[in-house]
């Protein structure tokens, strides 16, 4: 009963979590430290409370290896992904990993793809150029909504 309540508790907290730092990356193209750390930490304790070892040991290896992945990303010359993505990345990891790992591979391959999609969209229409900077922090999200729908669906198949 615990867990089911600690779970939708973690879906409305990265949901308004994800939705306002969403919104901070879009107009300044950045992740604040409070934002994504605070995300982390209150999903530590919700992991802690709900009381399965299990889940936490594989939400912390999740959002450990996502966000290390991201990291070299980020440390490339090219920039590819910034530092408060990485961050991001640790926490929406770590949420996924607890509730299922395998979503965390499917939210970084929507995530990439919803990235490149909208940074097409941004060629096309010439607002931005093919080297210009995008913020992928709303990308990190949309990813994690497409794979726990993808998660839930199935499930019921």
């Amino acid at each position: 009963m615990i867990l089911e309540g600690v779970v939708v508790i973690m879906h409305l907290g990265v949901g308004i979590a994800g939705l306002l730092l969403s919104r901070i990356d879009l107009l300044e193209h950045r992740l604040p430290n409070r934002g994504t750390g605070s995300l982390a930490v209150g999903l530590g304790i919700l992991a802690v409370v709900a009381g399965d070892s299990g889940r936490v040991q594989s939400a912390l290896l999740a959002g450990a290896v996502s966000a290390g992945v991201f990291a070299l990303a980020a440390a490339l010359p090219s920039h590819a992904l910034g530092w408060g993505d990485v961050k991001l990345q640790g926490g929406l990891g770590f949420y996924l990993g607890f509730l299922d790992s395998r979503l965390v591979l499917v939210q970084c391959v929507m995530a990439i793809l919803v990235g490149g999609v909208v940074a097409l969209i941004g060629i096309l229409r010439k607002s931005h150029g093919a080297r210009d900077p995008i913020a992928f922090g709303p990308s990190l999200v949309a990813g994690v909504a497409l794979a726990v729908i993808a998660g839930k669906y199935a499930e019921i198949i």
